[in-house]
Order: C-alpha cells, then structure tokens, then sequence
C-alpha cells in the first residue's frame, strides 16, 4: 500500500483504514507503523502525520528535521522521567523498588548526560568548520594578492 508511494504523497486515515478493513483509526495505527517502520529499513523513506488527514511521504532532506523533532522529544521524556525517578516517596518503597527506581535514575541519567556530550561535540565541530571557513577564505585571498604581486613583479 505504502511501498510505492512517491514523495509527497499522502495517504489518509480513511485510505488507511479501508486498505486494512477496520474503521477506527486508532486499531489501524499499530499496523500502520509497523508497516512505515518496515520502509524505512527497505527503502530509505518514511512517514510523517499530516494534521487530522493522514501521512505523507517525506523527501530524504527531511529526514534531518524529523530527527531532530524527535531528539527533543526524547529530550523532553527524559527530564520527566527523571523527574518521576527522582521525586517518589521512597519510604512507601521496598529495598527492592528503591534499587529499581535508583538503577532507571542512574541510567537516565548516564543518557541524559550521553545526549549532552553529543550536542557538545555538535558544536564544536561547527565551530570548527566555521574556522576552516574563514581560514580558507584568508588562504584564498592571500592567494590573490600573491598572484598580483608576482604578475606585477614581472612586468
């Protein structure tokens, strides 16, 4: 159904819906994500909601903006799970649940501060490329100047 859809196209939730034969958008959408999931290991390609009429085919320049959608979802879920972790009532816990809810903080926090260095290093790779930008841009330049020296040495 979705395999051969080219870019831009979108697909409804009645389409959706038909194309499976039930009618309640809401039982199809397990089946339907899995079905996306499976073209983007197949095809490179994937879906996003298009606001109460279905989903839509994005073109690979997308697919930067998607992520970074979800990034700050993921983001955003981590602080309110840490949130959660860390303000419980830990005298209502067993030593058991206290471990449990210690060892999810510690890993939430290992990702969170994972998330962090990434960014970091994000960005100082673009400090850096806007460096070599400007370093080139003296390069080029310093060339220029060379060039006219040597063909004015000459005549």
């Amino acid at each position: 159904m979705i395999e051969n859809l080219p870019v831009n196209s979108v697909i409804t939730y009645n389409d959706i819906c038909d194309a499976l034969e039930i009618f309640d958008i809401n039982a199809c959408r397990a089946y339907f994500f899995r079905a996306v999931k499976e073209l983007e290991v197949e095809q490179q390609r994937t879906m996003e909601n298009v606001r109460e009429v279905g989903y839509r085919v994005v073109a690979a320049r997308e697919h930067e903006r998607l992520v970074r959608k979800d990034v700050r979802s993921i983001k955003r879920k981590a602080r309110k799970a840490i949130s959660k972790a860390i303000n419980v009532r830990r005298e209502e816990l067993s030593n058991e649940e206290r471990a449990k809810i210690d060892a999810l903080q510690l890993k939430l926090a290992q990702t969170q501060e994972m998330i962090h260095r990434l960014e970091s290093r994000k960005a100082d790779k673009a400090e850096v490329k806007a460096f070599n930008a400007q370093a080139n841009d003296r390069i080029d330049e310093l060339e220029k100047r060379l060039t006219r020296f040597m063909s004015e040495r000459k005549v």
